[in-house]
């Protein structure tokens, strides 16, 4: 929630400052500028993104659920939002430079809601055979 809090400051600054007054306007920013600007904001998003998904995982208490998965939605708002700013920008060769295995996006809730699906479909086949005798 710290690196989440700290993008969210960073972003704001960036933005117009405390007072909501825009910025004034800087020097001119090039293609490439802006598509790293906007590449490296999705990397740490996904990043942010990643910790939140295993601390709501590995919550138990229901009302902290509750404020993790709604930190969880506006984190997943903005990395589509990001998304679409990389394909407006659409570098073909972009430099950009992470780290291998900085960013993972994780395939287990797809898993997971396949195997529970696997096992509603055992459940209600079994009572439906058991219905039958």
């Amino acid at each position: 929630m710290t690196d989440l809090g700290e993008q969210v400051h960073i972003e704001h600054v960036q933005s117009g400052g405390a007072d909501g007054a825009p910025a004034a306007p800087g020097p001119q920013i090039s293609v490439v500028e802006a598509f790293q600007h906007y590449a490296c904001l999705y990397i740490n998003y996904m990043r942010i993104f990643a910790r939140l998904e295993a601390c709501y995982d590995s919550m138990v208490h229901p009302q902290k659920r509750i404020d993790v998965k709604l930190s969880l939605e506006l984190v997943i708002r903005r990395v589509v939002e990001l998304k679409h700013m990389l394909v407006k920008w659409n570098l073909p060769n972009p430099d950009v430079r992470v780290e291998s295995g900085a960013v993972q996006v994780s395939e287990m809730r797809e898993s997971r809601a396949r195997s529970a699906r696997a096992k509603r479909e055992r459940i209600a086949k079994f009572m439906r055979d058991m219905l039958r005798m």
